[in-house]
């Protein structure tokens, strides 16, 4: 838990906000392809540090 609200609150915030986007794609849009490659993306940002985009940690 620490990694997720301490560590990397940036990539997690992203990570929901693809997550989302993926359900909307896919419960709206009915574009399975798409859906799938857009929660795939956000799983990768939810489970990488702020340090994988540049972000230094606060001191």
């Amino acid at each position: 838990m620490k990694r997720l609200f301490k560590d990397g609150i940036i990539t997690t915030l992203l990570g929901i906000l693809f997550m989302i986007g993926a359900g909307y794609i896919f419960i709206v849009q009915q574009d399975n392809e798409r859906a799938l490659s857009l929660a795939g993306f956000g799983l990768i940002f939810l489970r990488s540090k702020d340090s994988l985009i540049g972000l230094k940690p606060k001191e």
